[in-house]
Formats: structure tokens, sequence, C-alpha cells
């Protein structure tokens, strides 16, 4: 079965407006040869796209995407990221190790969730001397998410 492929670019932006909860413009039926992915099949074929497994696909990421839904802000690091105060969901994509920075522990009550999705480990730092669960850096690992807030002045805690 013929399946349509948009390029990059295109793909990112419909993405992106989906993300924006933006309408994407639908293809005329009979203008299109082969058959338009569904909702499922794109989602499907973006995740593969950005593993690498995507056959005769490829896809240079940014180091880092920022994406605002009606629930949360997000972004997809691909190096080095310092937190920031809009983020809530950081997904770490990279195949070998990287560190998320933490801002400051104010005691705000300010949570972020970091999630790795690649086989690099992933070093989450609190700021200067700040601790985490009583460490100044905890490790995430492939497929897993920690959960941190921001409980007191120079402190972050796993939920």
């Amino acid at each position: 079965m013929t399946r349509q492929r948009y390029s990059v670019r295109e793909s990112l932006n419909r993405i992106l407006l989906l993300f924006e909860g933006k309408p994407v413009s639908q293809d005329d039926p009979g203008t299109v040869q082969g058959t338009v992915l569904s909702e499922n099949e794109a989602w499907s074929d973006l995740a593969e796209l950005i593993g690498g497994s995507l056959p005769n696909e490829t896809l240079t990421l940014p180091d880092t995407f920022h994406f605002a839904t009606a629930y949360t802000t997000f972004v997809i690091a691909t190096a080095t990221y310092t937190a920031t105060a809009n983020d809530d969901l950081i997904v770490c994509n990279r195949t070998t190790a990287m560190t998320v920075n933490l801002p400051a522990a104010t005691g705000s009550g300010k949570r972020y969730s970091i999630a790795n999705v690649n086989i690099g480990a992933v070093t989450v730092d609190g700021l200067l001397s700040e601790t985490i669960n009583g460490d100044t850096t905890q490790l995430v690992d492939q497929w897993a998410c920690m959960d941190i807030i921001d409980y007191a002045i120079g402190k972050w805690v796993i939920i």
C-alpha cells in the first residue's frame, strides 16, 4: 500500500499546529496519491522517526523543541538543558549521557516531570549545592520518569 508522506518540514509544521490546538489543513480527496495517514499512523511514524527506526527516513533535531498544549508545556531536549519556569515536562532523547539543570529551589512548589526516552543516562542536577532527596544529583534511566517538586529553599523532592 502506498502511504502519503510529507516532507520533514511540512510534517513538523503540521505537528506544531496540532500541539497548539490549531486546525491542520486536510488534503482534498483525489489530490494526493496513495493513502493519507491516519492520526495514529502519523503519530506512530513520528515516534519511529524521532527514535531513528523509520526506514529510509532521517531527522536531525535541534537541541530543544518547546511545545505548549492545553494541559502542559513541554520540551524535547537532545542535549544538556536548563529547566525554565515555563516547563512542566522535559522529555530527554539522547543516545549518550546528558544533564538537566534545575533552577534555584525557592519553596514555590514548582513541579517538573523529567522523562528519558532514549539509551543515554540523564542526570538531574540541582543548582550549585541544592539537593534532590538529599543528594546534589539524581539519575533518570531509559523509559523512566522523575516527578520532582521545589518544596523548600535549596531543596527538591522526588514524588
